[in-house]
């Protein structure tokens, strides 16, 4: 018996569709966060995305969530797969496009 390859949560997701409006408003909040255009996001960046908005907690939660490699980054794909694993939850493109859309508002204040 070989020793078998663990697959990250994330390639669970890979084949979940998300719909172009969520794809296109999760690129601009990504692009948002990631303030030196490194295409990844730190927990620095994170915090001050969220400002005064519980930044800290949200941050921790955030990486908590969604940075599986723990590598203290988040990367576009990383962003994306974690909202194919919502979608995946059970949850409708409106309901995932409408949380997306308040985060984004929320945040721009």
């Amino acid at each position: 018996m070989g020793a078998s390859k663990s697959k990250s949560k994330h390639e669970t997701f890979h084949h979940v569709e998300l719909n172009e409006d969520i794809v296109k408003l999760a690129t601009e909040i990504f692009k948002e966060m990631d303030e030196d255009g490194s295409d990844t996001v730190t927990k620095i960046e994170a915090i001050k995305y969220w400002a005064t908005n519980y930044a800290k907690i949200n941050a921790d939660e955030f990486f908590n969530t969604v940075d599986l490699n723990n590598d203290d980054s988040i990367t576009f794909e990383e962003w994306i797969d974690f909202w194919r694993e919502v979608k995946s939850k059970g949850h409708s493109d409106d309901e995932i496009l409408e949380e997306v859309s308040l985060s984004n508002l929320s945040c721009k204040d």
